[in-house]
């Protein structure tokens, strides 16, 4: 049962929230009970009245050291962070220490040393990142997990940490995602997107023009609980604010994956024209752009025609809202107030339209900007 989208129960879950929409209380086979700084940040989780885990974060929001409930329940256990961008690098705690090893597609191994003693383990992932297969440097297998589609996962032999999508899964069920933490019973983060949905978000305007357009056309921005737009078989989240297609090959959301760019004429020779010179730079660019590359200039298209039903919608409610003041400020009987109520409201509903237009035209040029620098606007170049 939803209350907009606060998911209120599920099942025989129930859940409460505080005035900012972070998840205070889950009740099921234990009482979870969630605290959080001045920031929206976890820092404690209680079960069943009793104290369950401590988090502390850096200045960038890193969670850089947890202190949990060990297996049995019986004694804490505190493990220190240390990061190389978005991921764990090393780690320490009062049984040892883990190293890891990153590739391309993600981690690859990790060395642990407990008791003077090294081992070296291997990670076996999916498309997701999720680890599938643990195993020692013999190659036997140590672990085995298997997902549903949201995360929840039965798995045989040792316990692992790093498991859906390559997160962290702590002692009270959560994985760490970075900006949230996520639950992989409700397949819902803990806590609302922060994103302001505001054109001059600083986040959103250092956010990759990809990633950015993905996001703004799909309909599940507006559940800022949800998790990869709802789609966890083809997209993930790498830091809980922005999910990104796991497929480099996969159809996205930017309007198709298109046909391949015509051939271009590659018989003028350019070999005297300087690097710099932006007739090169632009011949350059068409003649590489490839498929994956290039955008459906489709998508900014319907993008702005969406921003424009907004602006005309937010533009109708301050109308409304002046509207109302009018009916106070006007005059007081009815024949005189209607046209001065009108005619403010219409006033004040262009004013705020206007206004909203520009600040959505400068998002408009801000996508454009971003495009440009990564190289993927061949759209607008050909």
């Amino acid at each position: 049962m939803y209350d907009y989208d606060l998911l209120l129960s599920a099942g025989e879950q129930t859940f409460t929230y505080d005035s900012n929409g972070n998840t205070l209380t889950k009740s099921s086979e234990f009482q979870w009970v969630y605290h959080y700084n001045n920031a929206n940040q976890l820092t404690q989780v209680d079960r069943d009245g009793q104290t369950f885990s401590h988090y502390l974060y850096d200045g960038d929001g890193n969670r850089i050291k947890k202190t949990e409930m060990n297996e049995d329940v019986q004694d804490f256990v505190t493990t220190i962070y240390i990061y190389s961008g978005l991921d764990v690098l090393y780690e320490v705690n009062t049984m040892g220490t883990a190293l890891y090893v990153y590739g391309p597609s993600g981690r690859i191994a990790k060395q642990t040393t407990v008791n003077n003693e090294t081992n070296t383990l291997y990670y076996i992932q999916d498309h997701l990142g999720s680890t599938r297969l643990v195993t020692d440097s013999n190659g036997t297998p140590l672990t085995s997990v298997e997902y549903y589609p949201f995360g929840r996962h039965e798995y045989s032999g040792s316990q692992e940490s790093y498991l859906f999508t390559g997160k962290e899964k702590d002692a009270t069920g959560l994985s760490y995602f970075g900006a949230r933490y996520y639950d992989p019973e409700t397949g819902r983060f803990l806590t609302r997107d922060p994103y302001t949905f505001l054109p001059d978000d600083p986040r959103i305007l250092s956010t990759s023009a990809e990633d950015l357009l993905q996001w703004l056309l799909t309909p599940q921005r507006f559940n800022r609980f949800s998790y990869a737009g709802n789609n966890p078989l083809r997209y993930k989240d790498p830091t809980g604010l922005s999910f990104t297609c796991t497929d480099p090959e996969c159809q996205d959301l930017l309007g198709g994956e298109g046909e391949d760019p015509p051939p271009q004429d590659t018989s003028q020779d350019n070999s005297d024209v300087p690097e710099d010179n932006p007739i090169k730079s632009r011949t350059e660019k068409c003649r590489d752009c490839t498929c994956k590359d290039r955008l459906d200039i489709k998508a900014l298209t319907k993008l702005k025609t969406d921003l424009l039903l907004g602006e005309i919608s937010i533009g109708l409610f301050y109308a409304l809202l002046c509207g109302m003041a009018g009916a106070i400020l006007c005059a007081p009987t009815v024949i005189g107030s209607v046209p001065c109520l009108a005619a403010l409201g219409i006033f004040c509903g262009f004013v705020m339209t206007v206004l909203i237009d520009v600040s959505m035209d400068d998002a408009i040029n801000d996508i454009h900007s971003m495009m440009d620098d990564l190289g993927c606007s061949c759209a607008i170049y050909c």
